[in-house]
């Protein structure tokens, strides 16, 4: 599975709250996806990257930063 294919299968459940790949470079070996809160993450060695879904009304549309 792609990035890419964890990303849409993610989408595609409203109960997805973030995603990763299971490879850090990407490649599509596989996929982790959470559900409900993120709760004891862990720093990866390898510098994976963690998607996280949020509401886009938490996010400010002029510089993408999070609204205070």
């Amino acid at each position: 599975m792609t990035l890419k294919d964890c990303k849409d299968k993610c989408l595609k459940n409203c109960s997805c709250s973030a995603y990763s790949s299971l490879e850090s470079t990407g490649t599509g070996t596989g996929c982790s996806i959470w559900f409900g809160d993120l709760i004891d993450l862990r720093v990866s060695a390898s510098g994976q990257d963690l998607y996280i879904r949020t509401d886009s009304s938490d996010i400010d549309d002029k510089n993408g930063k999070i609204k205070n």
